[in-house]
């Protein structure tokens, strides 16, 4: 008898197989990297024989695209957390987000992301000091005094 494996087991393999294309397409320096390619390239290594039906392959090319668009993200994510400049960065194009290759933007492109970098923070400036206040506000009222237990209260 198989063991079954688990979702997050499954997930984990179909991640790998998506890191591969992406790690690939970072080699071969390409200039555009779109998550529609790597799903389906990360699917062309999946069925190989191209066996399973075609809704089957269309639910699992839906499901690849939205890991794939993650794992892009992600990407760019570990880079702006290093507050370096990234290699790639997410524009749209003909409608799509896609990734490119930051030399490879356009004018257009660059002003836009700037403009959604600069919206970002000033969103996440205003949600911290929203924090802020009501973390005053309750150190205010007392909500954090030390309990018998040694913890700090919780406000629900």
């Amino acid at each position: 008898m198989s063991k079954i494996q688990k979702p997050n087991d499954l997930g984990e393999q179909c991640m790998n197989v998506l890191r591969k294309a992406y790690d690939h397409s970072v080699t071969i320096n390409q200039r555009v990297i779109h998550p529609d390619w790597l799903a389906a390239k990360a699917y062309e290594r999946m069925d190989k024989g191209k066996r399973a039906p075609t809704l089957v392959r269309y639910a699992a090319l839906l499901s690849l695209r939205k890991m794939a668009g993650v794992l892009c993200a992600g990407e760019e994510k570990k880079q702006e957390a290093a507050a370096e400049l990234q290699k790639r960065y997410l524009v749209n194009r003909l409608g799509e987000q896609v990734y490119v290759l930051r030399e490879e933007m356009t004018l257009e492109e660059r002003h836009w992301k700037i403009a959604n970098l600069r919206a970002e923070s000033e969103a996440k400036a205003k949600h911290a000091d929203a924090l802020q206040a009501e973390t005053d506000t309750l150190v205010m009222q007392g909500y954090f005094e030390r309990e018998t237990t040694g913890r700090e209260r919780s406000i629900t």
